[in-house]
């Protein structure tokens, strides 16, 4: 058994990075299965709107839900370096939720957060590494980046290197 195989079975597939945040709505809005904010700042390209009317979309909230939708939203607002929306669309990446399932396009985005320091990217993409998904199996640099998360005082990465894997 290894630090990987005893993770609670929502954090191996990387729903821990899954950073969900409500969207604001009015009631009448949402009776509509509209929002009102953040969509305009969102269209008028603010990453936070972006990422919040992602959230939206993912969850069903004040919208219908729609991951492709969510994945788009996530999109633009991790390609304007926005660390939460990069590990939300990493997540999406690498469960095929509105996306095809693509482990070199989550590493890819894990990475990007994980790089801005973002623990829950970083104990994702040590994961990543263990498993050889996306990137070449090397438990080094899986041990690499569940520390730089528990120096971060992460409780799962903690845990990870507490059962010894890796150097």
């Amino acid at each position: 058994m290894n630090r990987f195989s005893r993770m609670p079975h929502w954090c191996r597939i990387g729903a821990c990075a899954l950073l969900l945040a409500g969207c604001v709505a009015t009631s009448a809005a949402a009776e509509q299965g509209e929002i009102l904010w953040p969509r305009k700042t969102a269209e008028q390209g603010d990453a936070e709107a972006q990422f919040n009317l992602g959230n939206g979309y993912y969850n069903g909230q004040g919208v219908p839900q729609d991951h492709a939708e969510a994945a788009r939203w996530y999109r633009k607002a991790a390609e304007q370096g926005l660390a939460a929306a990069q590990v939300n669309l990493g997540f999406m990446y690498a469960n095929g939720e509105g996306v095809p399932q693509d482990h070199a396009e989550a590493a890819k985005w894990y990475r990007k957060a994980a790089e801005q320091g973002l623990a829950a990217a970083q104990v994702n993409l040590g994961f990543m590494y263990h498993n050889g998904q996306g990137v070449p199996q090397d438990d080094a640099e899986a041990a690499r980046w569940s520390r730089k998360a528990a120096e971060q005082r992460d409780a799962e990465a903690q845990n990870i290197l507490l059962r010894g894997i890796g150097p």
